[in-house]
């Protein structure tokens, strides 16, 4: 009887020390792919959606795939109030609107790359997004004799080897952090409302040249921020292209204003 309760203690402890194990290399796992995991998320690439500046700067920036109904108003626009934009269009409707592209330079607007064919291109291939990439850009380049180093995905659908490849490439890539939601069709009062609540220092801000609203959306937003004390620069104006990080929310810094932040920095 004796030798049976021995036995069974040396089963139960040796239960327990094999349970122990277990849960000690499960942990250690578990450690491990968290590391794994926290290692790849600093790895991966972010496009730059807001810049860290002392300047109250803002830069407005308006998407362009369709349409053309309402470009001059937009045009006249910019002009009473002085302000200059980006406009990020694709290769098959710049295509088609040469003159319009050219105005919006000879205005002093800048004209930046929204790919060639509108496509999700989060998974293409290397090639693919080379190609549209630099299609786009030599179009702009040959209709307008400037060439732009400014790319927008469309959609804002993005991975980490596009933005890699982009930069490869010689592009930076912009995001926006503030986004007027003009493309669900809200009122002028909404989009103005929402702009003063999420703009600030650096921000980004999306508009589309083809929303219903944007004639009186534009000027509206641009007297109540410029009431704020903001003024409006192109992004070429506002990004860094060198000596920069960006931290987990896609805001660019100086790299030696970036010092004790946590921070991407591109490779």
């Amino acid at each position: 009887m004796h030798i049976h309760v021995v036995r069974f203690r040396r089963w139960k402890e040796a239960g327990l020390a094999a349970l122990l194990l277990v849960l000690a290399l499960t942990y250690a796992a578990l450690v491990d792919n968290a590391a794994v995991e926290a290692f790849a998320a600093s790895k991966r690439e972010l496009p730059v959606y807001s810049v860290e500046t002392g300047k109250k700067v803002v830069s407005l920036t308006m998407d362009t795939a369709n349409g053309k109904e309402s470009w001059p108003s937009i045009f006249d626009i910019l002009d009473q109030y002085n302000v200059k934009v980006t406009f990020f269009v694709t290769l098959d409707w710049a295509k088609d609107h040469v003159e319009i592209i050219r105005e919006a330079v000879k205005r002093g607007h800048e004209v930046a790359n929204h790919s060639a064919t509108h496509p999700h291109m989060s998974g293409m291939s290397r090639e693919q997004v080379v190609k549209e990439l630099t299609d786009t850009s030599d179009f702009i380049e040959k209709a307008t004799g400037t060439r732009t180093m400014l790319f927008r995905a469309p959609y804002g659908d993005y991975s980490s080897q596009l933005i890699k490849t982009c930069r490869e490439s010689g592009y930076q890539v912009i995001q926006w952090d503030v986004d007027s939601i003009d493309w669900q069709d809200p009122s002028v009062d909404v989009i103005v409302g929402r702009i003063s609540r999420k703009v600030h220092k650096g921000s980004i801000l999306l508009f589309h040249t083809n929303a219903s609203q944007i004639t009186e959306s534009l000027p509206a937003v641009i007297r109540s921020l410029k009431a704020k004390g903001y003024a409006f620069v192109k992004v070429s104006e506002l990004v860094l292209l060198k000596d920069y990080t960006i931290d987990h929310t896609g805001r660019q810094f100086p790299a030696k204003a970036a010092e004790g932040i946590n921070v991407i920095q591109p490779e």
